[in-house]
């Protein structure tokens, strides 16, 4: 089927351009006009020189694959598969192209033409391969989040999720907005725990090789030094432990190696598992400092998700369902699945929540009450209150890791001073003399 290139205008008369598969002009003219578009000019875009684009994109380094619409079949079909480098698609270019987007949405703009437009003022080569793949797809009559699916490292789940809602309910401006929203917050968030996480554990690693380097390379040359004098065995009874275990671990290295390489294979295959991912999942929402962190930010997107749709009056089951995509723990999905069969049963979806003793008791009590009286206010209370008990649990966070971080340092260091600085102070000071003139010295 031969690709066309339009030139046409909206209903505001603004001029964009754009591609589509159609078995010819009449064809094209047609499907343009059904979503109100007034085309303009159409040519038949030369296969050669389509041909010659696309061997420039795949001359790129590229790791993961992206999916080209079926010209044939208008269905869900992806097939050409074109390789991508998508590590070179970063979170900034993804919170740029939803602010566009959302800002075209607003202006009335139709998804064809808001896509098109963008498509001519994206810098970053692989994003526009992309957002072509996405407009595409929308010209094939796709929803954007059936496409943007095949690229999750550049479109995150729970993103999808939030377009998903808006495309599905039509209220795909606010999706966009909340969409940008979470990528936001999501790198925010992100960006302040490196900030805290990346100097103590590199501080910590240091210490670490600090120890071992001098038990490989200074404790040797002090040996010698006391064995020079007759001295042989007098070294710290605290350095001489510590250095015949790092040898005793030098000697059988392999079998250490493999049992953490066994320990670690197994584990991995035991969280592939049903109820190892179950457990697994769960201890996210237990483990220390960053369990409840992680449990809010599930909470707020699902919140987020369900007030969206509740909005645009979804029905509960239905918000229920279609909110479930933006959230990825099998614990929380397993409650959510609870809710909505005890909605179908026409018993109270809000148990399983209490059930699970896994929420605040203060969330299930507000949603309890949002039943008898406005469940889309209601949920939009839970969330400014999951907001701002996320900023209060990030603070603390904040101020909990460097403490935790300080321990293990002080501990390290400890050791460090026993085991390297003991010996070598001794041999500055030559306070280790005084054994080779004592008897039996």
């Amino acid at each position: 089927m031969p690709i066309y290139k339009y030139k046409a205008n909206d209903k505001y008369g603004i001029n964009f351009v754009g591609k589509m598969n159609a078995s010819n002009t009449t064809e094209v003219i047609d499907r343009l006009k059904r979503k109100k578009i007034m085309p303009i000019k159409i040519e038949q875009v030369n296969v050669a020189r389509a041909s010659a684009r696309r061997k420039e994109h795949k001359k790129a380094k590229r790791k993961n694959l992206t999916y080209r619409v079926g010209a044939q079949n208008l269905q869900k079909s992806f097939m050409n598969k074109v390789a991508i480098n998508f590590s070179k698609v970063n979170v900034r270019d993804v919170i740029v192209f939803t602010q566009n987007l959302y800002s075209l949405k607003k202006a009335d703009f139709n998804n064809v033409h808001a896509l098109s437009t963008i498509l001519q003022v994206i810098d970053n080569a692989n994003l526009a391969l992309i957002v072509e793949d996405i407009l595409n797809g929308v010209e094939a009559g796709q929803n954007m989040y059936t496409i943007m699916e095949y690229y999750p490292d550049v479109f995150p789940a729970p993103y999808v999720g939030i377009i998903k809602s808006g495309e599905l309910s039509g209220s795909l401006v606010n999706a966009l907005e909340q969409a940008r929203i979470y990528l936001e917050s999501s790198n925010s968030l992100k960006t302040k725990l490196k900030s805290i996480l990346l100097p103590n554990v590199t501080q910590f690693v240091a210490i670490i090789l600090l120890l071992f380097a001098g038990i490989i390379f200074v404790t040797p040359q002090i040996d010698k030094i006391y064995e020079s004098f007759g001295l042989t065995g007098k070294l710290p009874p605290a350095t001489v432990a510590f250095t015949e275990f790092v040898s005793f671990l030098g000697n059988i290295w392999y079998i250490w190696v493999i049992a953490i390489v066994a320990v670690v294979v197994l584990l991995i295959l035991y969280i592939r598992t049903m109820e190892g991912r179950f457990r697994f999942d769960y201890f996210k929402y237990k483990v220390p400092v960053f369990g409840q962190l992680v449990l809010m930010i599930d909470l707020r997107k699902f919140l987020n998700s369900l007030k969206l749709n509740l909005a645009n009056g979804m029905r509960l089951q239905e918000a229920l369902d279609l909110s479930k995509s933006v959230v990825k723990n099998t614990v929380f999905l397993s409650i959510l699945e609870s809710a909505k069969n005890n909605l179908i049963r026409g018993d109270n979806w809000v148990e399983p929540f209490e059930r699970a003793e896994v929420f605040p008791s203060m969330v299930t009590e507000m949603l309890k009450m949002g039943m008898d009286t406005d469940l889309t206010e209601m949920v939009g209370k839970i969330e400014e209150y999951i907001e701002m008990d996320i900023d209060r649990k990030l603070e603390k966070t904040i101020k909990v890791l460097p403490e935790i971080s300080y321990a293990f340092v002080g501990v390290v260091l400890v050791v460090f001073v026993i085991v390297i600085m003991v010996p070598l102070m001794e041999v500055y000071m030559g306070s280790f003399l005084f054994d080779a003139y004592l008897p039996n010295g």
